[in-house]
């Protein structure tokens, strides 16, 4: 019993952080980015694995994966926003802080592409 708590609280303190993390960086939801478009260029980064991106992606979206940011950190405009996305949010918080120490004005696409409407996903077909 006491060890069923222990594990609920643990993983209760594991969400808060994390939900805590996510919200202190810059976010926008798909519908706020579908309505930026109309007025305001960006530039699209998911941080996906090279497999995950493979598999399903959005258009536009360019697949420079977490591990490979610092590399490719001096290859995107600085005037331009940039949108980041992953799978849920956390990987894309992560890059939007690294992107915000080198002077780059970015933005979590919040929920990641689980947050994306089906129709706006090209999945590869098997």
């Amino acid at each position: 019993m006491y060890a069923l708590i222990g594990v609920t609280v643990v993983l209760l303190f594991i969400f808060l952080f994390v939900q805590r993390n996510i919200q202190n960086v810059p976010q926008m939801t798909w519908e706020e980015l579908v309505q930026q478009q109309k007025t305001q260029q960006f530039q699209y980064i998911d941080v996906r694995t090279p497999e995950e991106f493979e598999k399903k992606h959005v258009l536009h979206f360019q697949n420079i994966p977490q591990s490979q940011l610092m590399s490719q950190v001096n290859q995107l405009d600085k005037n331009l926003p940039i949108i980041i996305m992953c799978a849920s949010g956390m990987r894309s918080a992560q890059a939007v802080r690294i992107f915000i120490k080198h002077e780059f004005h970015a933005f979590n696409l919040q929920g990641g592409i689980q947050s994306i409407p089906i129709e706006n996903i090209i999945i590869k077909k098997i």
